[in-house]
């Protein structure tokens, strides 16, 4: 990631105008730990061009996790930009130490945990939060793709059976649903993951197995159903 070395050797050359070109085309290949915890530094003493760069590179991994985890896009960007207000308010009482996209998504997880609580309370939304989990452990990964049986067109399709499992995703509880797309949609390690929940990394290899069953059963359930309603008609 040659961008990420370049763009602090420009900048401590004086040269601004070049840095930000070469920390543009870091950020596309992904901020670096590295240069997570300089631009966190530089924030830290009021440095809000530093600041604007570390949410134009976690904005839209942290909006994409809240999607998934409340499931519609208003709500997410309020929380997401609740998350880096919140990291704005902290700046001058947390040491990040290159984990400033960890502490995002522990914080943006919570904002979202705590509005999934509200609407059970406040709005009667069936939102299973607490469901226990109570199922036998099961192996194997998650094949994410629509059933080999009727499919005329895949583009079609595609687009259909992601709506079908972001409502499929919003069915299983908080505690399954943040590790199934910390893990296998954002991409985090086992050990990340664990990291970020305060549990063992063994603890999120059960929880991610029972996700998948539960994910698999809700997916086969919805399907023979839209396929039976439709053969009626």
């Amino acid at each position: 990631m040659m961008g990420l070395p370049l763009a602090c050797s420009l900048e401590r050359q004086g040269d601004r105008r070049a840095a930000r070109v070469f920390r543009r085309e870091a950020r596309l290949l992904g901020l670096g730990a590295i240069m997570s915890e300089e631009l966190f530094r530089k924030a830290q003493s009021g440095d809000l061009e530093a600041f604007e760069e570390l949410v134009g590179a976690y904005k839209e991994p942290i909006l994409n996790y809240v999607y998934r985890l409340v499931g519609n896009y208003h709500d997410a960007e309020e929380l997401a930009q609740e998350a880096f207000v919140r990291l704005y308010r902290s700046l001058g009482s947390i040491k990040m130490e290159g984990h400033t996209k960890a502490w995002l998504y522990r914080v943006a997880g919570n904002l979202a945990k705590d509005r999934l609580r509200y609407w059970k309370r406040r709005q009667g939304v069936h939102v299973e939060l607490l469901r226990p989990d109570d199922e036998k452990d099961e192996t194997g990964r998650l094949e994410c793709v629509a059933p080999a049986a009727d499919q005329p067109d895949r583009q079609t399709i595609g687009a259909e059976f992601e709506r079908c499992l972001q409502d499929a995703i919003m069915e299983l509880p908080i505690k399954l649903r943040r590790v199934l797309i910390l893990r296998d949609i954002e991409g985090l390690s086992g050990r990340e993951v664990g990291q970020l929940l305060n549990c063992q990394e063994n603890a999120v290899h059960v929880r991610l197995n029972r996700a998948h069953k539960r994910l698999r059963d809700i997916l086969q359930r919805r399907y023979h159903s839209e396929k039976s309603w439709t053969s009626e008609t």
